[in-house]
């Protein structure tokens, strides 16, 4: 390498796309200051197709925001920029304003800002914001494909069964406050990815979730259930990940069992399906839960439980396995939390001969070696006829215990298979 070489400056003669796409990754503010590099970058940020803005970067040294200089950043960021198309825009300034006044003055400059974008025709757009802006900002964006708002405090408008723009294809609502709706209505023709995630059980409220979305794809309910659902024409539903965790209140706990069938009877026509079923196997208050499940998954080829565990409520759980029945993979994530295992009669409870005639693979994780867990293998290994591989995954503690993990893997090994071919590993 000669001198020359090493005084060439090599990020400048990069193609402008590829530095572009390097520039995606920062804060606009670090972004504008690669404009004293050299004369190519000098005004290479105010065409920048993906503009990320934190007010994270506006503190002072006691760790306040500096709210006025932040505002007028953005501000002359948006007024500089020039005209041309915006991709993707994301803001985090969920900070709280300090009275009602500052709070109308918050809300004025986000709908500025969120009206720019949109005039951009913004593809997609994630705010991280305390306010969800007024709908009309948006929802008449022909070009907005993704909308994702996070903490913000959701309108009444979300009742409105277009409160987003008719081109949008992925929504994501994180950990917003649900408190001013009763409904939080997606109708949709064009969604095909759905998440709503409530990990804060305040936010929830008593909000009920209505979905009506023909060409939905993915759905995604994580954290806090709602308090009841109401899910229509899913009929492109493919997977589906679902938390059954509820709100400590009475009246949830009493519900879940009117939720969970909203749900299931919505989802008919999935293929995969995750399922967290500690809501279900720690609730007492479900008596009829048993009864209220749908009859056929028809569709269902995979399906993952999630927080499993061997010893609670298992005529629940014999329930929902008689109605995936046409599964060929599953996936039982076992909890780690302690609890006294009680005896389970797994033979009485689940029907036989019928619920694992199509399964294929099973794999349980975080296996205890215990006497329940023993005796739902056999019984799977008995009822599972084209059983390809059985794969049992054990905790740390078991692993440690080689005596104790030797004498659990003999066993399993000894029992009757129906399936020739039924190969079972511990990796």
């Amino acid at each position: 390498m000669n001198e020359d070489d090493l005084l060439v400056d090599r990020l400048s003669i990069l193609p402008k796309p590829i530095i572009h796409h390097i520039l995606s990754f920062l804060d606009i503010s670090h972004v504008i200051q690669t404009c004293v590099l050299s004369r190519k970058f000098r005004d290479l940020w105010i065409d920048l197709h993906i503009i990320n803005i934190d007010d994270g970067y506006w503190s002072n040294e006691h760790g306040f925001l500096l709210n006025d200089e932040f505002q007028k950043f953005v501000d002359n960021t948006l007024l500089q920029r020039d005209n041309s198309n915006i991709q993707k825009f994301c803001l985090s300034w969920d900070r709280p304003p300090y009275d009602n006044h500052h709070i109308h003055d918050y809300m004025a400059k986000l709908v500025t800002w969120v009206i720019c974008v949109v005039r951009r025709n913004v593809q997609q757009l994630h705010l991280q914001v305390r306010y969800m802006p007024p709908p009309c900002t948006f929802r008449y964006s022909t070009s907005l494909k993704t909308l994702k708002l996070v903490n913000a405090w959701l309108p009444i408008q979300v009742e409105s069964e277009s409160w987003f723009g008719p081109g949008l294809e992925i929504l994501i609502i994180e950990n917003c406050q649900h408190h001013y709706p009763k409904i939080l209505n997606v109708n949709s023709c064009r969604l095909k990815y759905l998440m709503v995630k409530n990990e804060v059980e305040d936010f929830v409220g008593s909000c009920e979730l209505k979905i009506c979305a023909p060409n939905l794809t993915l759905l995604e309910c994580v954290g806090y259930m709602y308090k009841d659902y109401c899910l229509e024409n899913l009929s492109s539903i493919d997977t589906v990940y679902l938390d059954t965790k509820v709100l400590s209140t009475a009246n949830m706990k009493e519900s879940l069992g009117r939720c969970l069938n909203s749900i299931l009877t919505g989802i008919l026509c999935a293929n995969s399906l995750t399922l967290s079923v500690e809501g279900i196997q720690t609730s007492a208050e479900l008596p009829t839960l048993s009864k209220s499940v749908p009859i056929l998954f028809p569709h269902l080829k995979y399906l993952r439980l999630k927080e499993w565990r061997d010893n609670g409520y298992i005529h629940v759980l014999a329930n929902l396995f008689g109605s995936f029945s046409c599964i060929e993979t599953l996936v039982l994530d076992r909890t780690e939390g302690p609890y006294k295992s009680a005896k389970a009669n797994w033979a009485k409870e689940l029907v036989a001969n019928c619920i694992f005639c199509k399964l294929k693979s099973v794999r349980i994780q975080i296996c205890k070696g215990c006497e329940n867990e023993l005796r739902f293998i056999e019984y799977l290994l008995k009822n599972a006829p084209v059983l390809d591989s059985l794969t049992i995954i054990t905790t740390k503690v078991h692993s440690g215990d080689t005596e104790e993990l030797e004498d659990f893997s003999r066993k399993v090994r000894s029992l009757p298979r129906a399936s020739s071919n039924a190969m079972i590993l511990f990796p």
